[in-house]
């Protein structure tokens, strides 16, 4: 439809002006054929008062540039009440896009812009939102990441991440008319699942004895409150902000079997930081505790905890994230280390998890991909139901199974990285 009317306001509607004056022209020449005249005339006239109401619905609203569209989005009821960190990330998103794009009317935008958004975005750094490259634009960011040779770069699932928060905005104009319907490129764009990872690597045996048989440093973070966050990461490869946010009620066992519940946060009265949700629908999941975690003590640490299981961390960072602190001061601990690798980091610990769950033999009585995909969380392939599945006590039998295939050598013992051992 939009292409039929687009093309009857084009093009039909200057061919029939063009026909028209043709005529008058043709027939001011004719001598002597007056009533032919007279019959063309009528039928002109006719033609234009047939087609003059369907020309007028046909008028397209002004489109407003991508800057004062995006504003009035922002500030509509249904947006401003979304958390801080997600306004942030809009944001973050709408500004880059201006800097790959340009500020243009909305309605002119095209698949071709969104390529080329894809393109310029996956050249950046990873982490381009941390740090000093916070306030580069995406040209010096790619030129940085040259620079420095960072092969961590932003991820495709990111980038689905960006075309969602575009997706909204365009449906949002779209019932306003200012984009024409149908436009709405973001919506269904396939991007195929990314089979070469994220630039992370999992961690080395070496790297492992130097974690375990090096001091954590003394501070607000304690070391007992370090062992376990990494004890959970490298037992159950959840995202570091997934363990920061853990709270007491999180930790539930079901038909027997105890695990942490991954699922949306609401806030407690006046503390709008709480919200959270986790990072992809996949995210909302249940994962048994492995068998090492709750000889650690894990079950005890949440019987003992007020709210969140790890208290001494804070919400800080421009997103209020729990994760801030303890991931800055992980990184500088193992850079001491000598283990200064951008490719091993904290989330290398769900590499580690990833590689050794997919190793494992599968089949009938091994471990299938799409247990692993709900274990991890992992928003391609089988998006997990969360905990209502396993009340019904579907698949649980399965999950446990992936929890506890997880294995490390005897040196990686929790209590030890506690500094209790």
């Amino acid at each position: 439809m939009t292409a039929l009317t687009g093309y009857l306001k084009d093009t039909a509607e200057p061919a029939m002006e063009k026909l028209i004056r043709s005529g008058e022209i043709l027939a001011s020449r004719v001598q002597g054929h007056q009533e032919t005249i007279k019959v063309f005339e009528n039928q002109s006239a006719l033609l234009r008062e047939t087609l003059a109401p369907v020309f007028q619905q046909l008028e397209v609203k002004p489109s407003p540039l991508f800057s004062e569209a995006v504003s009035t989005f922002m500030t509509s009821p249904e947006i401003k009440t979304k958390p801080n960190s997600e306004l942030a990330m809009m944001t973050n998103v709408y500004r880059r896009w201006i800097e790959i794009n340009g500020d243009e009317p909305i309605r002119t935008y095209s698949s071709k812009h969104a390529d080329k958004y894809i393109e310029m975005m996956t050249q950046i750094p990873g982490t381009y939102g941390k740090g000093k490259t916070k306030e580069l634009t995406v040209d010096e960011l790619i030129k940085y990441a040259k620079r420095n040779r960072i092969k961590a770069l932003l991820k495709t699932k990111t980038i689905k991440n960006h075309f969602s928060k575009m997706s909204i905005l365009w449906t949002f104009h779209e019932k306003k008319e200012l984009v024409n319907r149908g436009s709405n490129v973001f919506k269904d764009w396939s991007f195929g699942r990314k089979l070469k990872g994220d630039g992370y690597k999992a961690w080395p045996e070496d790297d492992l004895r130097k974690l375990i048989d090096t001091p954590w440093p003394p501070g607000q973070i304690s070391q007992r409150t370090f062992g376990m966050i990494v004890g959970i990461g490298s037992y159950t490869g959840m995202r570091l902000e997934e363990i920061c946010r853990l709270r007491k009620l999180d930790v539930i066992n079901i038909k027997g079997v105890w695990c942490f519940n991954i699922c949306e946060h609401l806030p407690r009265r006046n503390r709008p930081a709480e919200a959270w949700n986790p990072k992809t629908e996949a995210g909302e999941r249940v994962i048994p505790i492995h068998h090492k975690l709750i000889e650690a003590g894990i079950l005890e640490w949440a019987k003992s905890a007020n709210y969140y299981l790890f208290n001494e961390l804070t919400f800080s960072g421009r997103d209020k994230k729990r994760s801030v602190g303890f991931g800055g001061k992980f990184s500088t601990f193992k850079n001491r280390l000598g283990i200064k690798s951008s490719t091993i980091v904290f989330h290398s610990f769900r590499h580690n998890v990833s590689t050794k769950l997919r190793n494992t033999p599968g089949g009938d009585t091994g471990i299938r991909e799409l247990w692993i995909d709900d274990f991890l969380g992992h928003e391609y392939g089988h998006h997990s139901e969360g905990v209502k599945r396993y009340l019904d006590g579907i698949d649980l039998e399965n999950i446990v199974q992936v929890a506890e295939s997880m294995q490390y050598p005897d040196f990686w013992d929790i209590r030890t990285l506690m500094g209790e051992a």
